[in-house]
């Protein structure tokens, strides 16, 4: 694979929660999604998200900024903090 090839890690899941859960135990603690229609809607409607930034082109152009309030109730406290 072309990705392997650059030094990339393939990792493979059978589902985006999945995904995540594995990048989390990987050390993962944040994941920047630039995805279309399909990969956006999905981690919208399965509440997989902390932050969401949508930029729209036109006249004015502008960036809408939101914060899920569910993340915050799931976040889990990191040790040491």
């Amino acid at each position: 694979r072309a990705a392997s090839a650059r030094g990339l890690e393939i990792l493979e899941a059978k589902n985006l929660p999945d995904a995540l859960d594995e990048l989390g135990k990987q050390g993962v603690l944040e994941v920047l999604v630039e995805a279309g229609p399909t990969l956006s809607t999905a981690m919208l409607e399965m509440d997989l998200w902390n932050e969401k930034f949508e930029i729209w082109e036109g006249n004015p152009a502008r960036i809408e900024h939101s914060i899920n309030p569910n993340s915050l109730k799931k976040q889990q406290p990191r040790e040491g903090i």
